[in-house]
């Protein structure tokens, strides 16, 4: 083996293992999110007036709470999603949410294939449950961060 064919098998090996440190600090810190749903008495331009007063709005929203720590591990950490959200239209005589309404950030949503579905039904079914005991809103981190790990298991995070 020639000095060059040395010092590139060597450069590789170097390489390699830096790739990996790089990867196991990155994955020394686990993201921290909170998510709340709250009222919303008026979610914004372009949202149509509510003539119904058994209808109003709540909006689901994520914080990552440990952004400092993730970013200095090396975690591209999603600015547009931390402290984002989605309003959703409630209806109080059927006590669950009907829809998403607008755009933004989406926690749980429909998604497009089956499985995600079903998971986003779950939890939407456990929010209209939590909503009924709080109506004024409040955490919700449980309840996402089942649906997030459902996703993840079934290949749709």
């Amino acid at each position: 083996m020639s000095d060059i064919e040395i010092l590139r098998a060597q450069l590789k090996e170097a390489e390699r293992v830096e790739r990996e440190e790089r990867e196991e600090r990155r994955n020394s810190v686990t993201q921290n999110w909170m998510f709340m749903i709250s009222l919303e008495d008026e979610p914004g331009p372009g949202y149509k007036e509510l003539w119904d007063d058994t209808c109003g709005y709540y909006r689901i929203t994520g914080v990552l709470l440990n952004r400092e720590e993730c970013e200095a591990v090396g975690q591209n950490v999603d600015r547009s999603g931390d402290g984002a959200g989605m309003s959703y239209l409630y209806n109080s005589l059927s006590q669950k949410l009907v829809c998403s309404v607008g755009g933004g950030q989406v926690w749980v949503g429909m998604g497009w294939d089956a499985t995600d579905r079903e998971s986003s039904r779950i939890a939407i079914d456990e929010i209209n449950a939590f909503l009924i005991n709080h109506p004024d809103g409040g955490d919700i981190t449980d309840i996402i961060k089942r649906h997030r790990a459902r996703k993840i298991r079934i290949g749709n995070a």
